[in-house]
């Protein structure tokens, strides 16, 4: 694995850790900092991750369409509110400027 995987994948968990509280418990924030690992090295295969409530799991990652190597925030819900759309475009900017930091 490359440093380039590991510092995307914990860049990644640190943009979400300031929007989805249950990523700064260390456990899952490692978890989910090895499920984006995994994916950048096989980013062909299925990949996404529930990264609130997994009760409600309506934020999930998914890949990039434009780069699978890299992931986007989605939301899943039927008619997402404006405060969903405001943090929807907020984490994404924030995820694909790290795109820009490779």
């Amino acid at each position: 694995m490359t440093t380039d995987t590991k510092n995307y994948a914990a860049a990644v968990v640190k943009v979400l850790r300031e929007h989805f509280p249950d990523l700064t418990d260390p456990v899952v924030a490692a978890f989910v900092t090895d499920l984006i690992e995994r994916h950048v090295r096989d980013p062909q295969a299925p990949f996404e991750v529930i990264v609130d409530d997994p009760i409600s799991a309506k934020w999930r990652l998914h890949a990039d369409n434009r780069d699978r190597r890299r992931v986007l925030l989605y939301i899943h819900r039927a008619h997402p509110s404006d405060a969903d759309a405001d943090l929807s475009r907020t984490v994404n900017d924030a995820l694909r400027a790290l795109e820009n930091d490779r």
